[in-house]
């Protein structure tokens, strides 16, 4: 349980112009360990730094040098120092060796594959472009992309050694009409 309502921190002025913080065990807190209460409120503060406070004696339990181990009782008043805490928007930004990872991972960007009404433009533009160089005898530098288009016969159809395998493959799958496999099976519909 988070310290109680009633017991806010209350700034006192140190010797360095720093506010020292003062907060007061509540009834959720009776029992804790001290470095776990520390942990708790000082959210964002290194647990080496919690523990070199402790070990320096800047953190007191009603006013005494106080352990790691010792418990806390409620009604106990904690002197916090100050500390420096890291801004708390929730959000820390990548290292820089992540953010070389992903801008090396990204093999390719364009604006048009944003819009989904181009992206199969782009992919067939693509895959001429790189037809087109293939057949030239691979002449010149190579067009960006690995699709090509799928040999075709005469009427934009596979050709008939390929249909036969690939018909009832492709029938098996989708059925022109959308019937489920169980209604095909049955020859329903």
């Amino acid at each position: 349980m988070a310290y109680d309502a009633s017991a806010k921190p209350n700034p006192a002025p140190e010797a360095g112009g720093q506010p020292v913080t003062y907060v007061d065990a509540g009834a959720g807190d009776a029992g804790q360990r001290l470095d776990n209460f520390l942990l708790r409120v000082l959210k964002g503060v290194p647990r080496t730094h919690v523990y070199r406070l402790l070990r320096t004696g800047e953190v007191r339990v009603n006013s005494k040098r106080a352990k790691p181990m010792q418990r806390l009782v409620e009604g106990d008043r904690i002197r916090l120092p100050p500390v420096r805490r890291p801004a708390t928007d929730g959000v820390r930004p990548a290292s820089s060796n992540l953010q070389a990872l992903i801008i090396g991972a990204i093999l390719y960007e364009d604006d048009d594959l944003i819009d989904p009404e181009r992206v199969a433009d782009t992919v067939r533009k693509s895959a001429a472009e790189l037809d087109a160089w293939y057949d030239s005898g691979c002449q010149g530098p190579r067009p960006v992309g690995r699709l090509r288009s799928h040999p075709t016969g005469k009427e934009g159809r596979l050709p008939a050694r390929h249909r036969w395998f690939t018909a009832p493959i492709y029938r098996s799958f989708l059925d022109p009409d959308g019937r489920p496999l169980d209604m095909r099976m049955r020859r329903t519909y």
